[in-house]
This record gives structure tokens, sequence and C-alpha cells, in this order.
């Protein structure tokens, strides 16, 4: 999860967070953003993503498809060949 979160960071920060801060005392982070993603396309139902996460239906629906395009973009290169193997990766 935290690879993952370090790769997609840059394209998920907004250059409006000072101003969500300011409105509403608080901004969704990438860490948030990445996590309330995963659980949507693991299944969860949106409604229960928003109480658990505390944010609301329409961010979780805006941002879904940009943290997935974030996701691809990242991953666009990789090569998985057998997804059975377990591989050890050295996070540097």
């Amino acid at each position: 999860f935290l690879l993952l979160l370090n790769k997609v960071e840059p394209a998920l920060t907004s250059p409006h967070a000072d101003m969500a801060k300011r409105s509403s005392q608080s901004s969704v982070t990438p860490l948030l953003l990445l996590a309330m993603t995963i659980r949507w396309l693991a299944g969860g139902s949106p409604w229960d993503i928003c109480f658990g996460f505390h944010v609301s239906y329409a961010t979780l629906h805006a941002k879904k498809y940009d943290v997935i395009a974030a996701i691809n973009d990242v991953l666009a290169g990789a090569v998985f060949i057998n997804c059975n193997l377990v591989y050890s990766y050295n996070i540097s």
C-alpha cells in the first residue's frame, strides 16, 4: 500500500489544499483517497466508505476516478508474469 501511495501521491496532491483547510478545516489527503478507492474497488459500499472515512458521497464519487487514473499511469509499464508467485521487492 505504501509503495503504491508513494508512486501516486504526486498525482493526487491538490494545489488547493490550503483553500479546503480554510473552508472545512480539513482536506482529503492522498492516503485517504487511495484507501477509499481500494476499498471501493474491493466491493465496499460507497455509503459505508463515506461513513467510515468521514467524507461526502460527492467527494468519493468525484475522486475515485482520479485515483484510478493515477494508478493506471503508475502501473502502465508494469508487467506481471505470474501473480501466484511471491516476490520480494526492495523498497528504497
